[in-house]
């Protein structure tokens, strides 16, 4: 019985794909310099802001309002990895005209067709 258990843990294993994250940086924890203001997002590495609008990097080494973790009216925030965040409004219409704050980084790896990827954000 526990040959058999064996071999099946090892054909188990044989058909499973690890995980790689495509994502470089994804926790914001290699950066340039710590941010002291809004719209910083510049100091972290791998990352672009394409619409030039008001993302807002926090670090724990952050000075003010962008340090972690980030206490507001709301809540209190804390990286769910590390150290760092981002902070950026997909959408809002309320600012203005289809305003928009997002995120792009070149992935580590060319994406495939007819491959599954998970996003998650948290």
């Amino acid at each position: 019985m526990r040959n058999l258990v064996c071999i099946v843990i090892l054909l188990t294993r044989l058909n499973c794909i690890a995980q790689f994250n495509l994502v470089p940086n994804a926790s914001f924890e290699t950066y340039s310099a710590c941010p002291t203001g809004g719209s910083q997002y510049f100091k972290c590495t791998n990352w672009l802001a394409p619409t030039n609008n008001d993302v807002d990097y926090f670090n724990t080494c952050g000075i003010g309002t962008y340090s972690v973790p980030l206490k507001n009216r709301v809540a209190l925030l804390n990286a769910r990895t590390g150290g760092a965040f981002m902070g950026f409004i997909p959408f809002n219409g309320f600012v203005g005209l289809n305003y928009r704050e997002y995120l792009q980084a070149q992935l580590n790896l060319t994406m495939q067709n007819n491959k599954c990827y998970l996003v998650s954000f948290y």
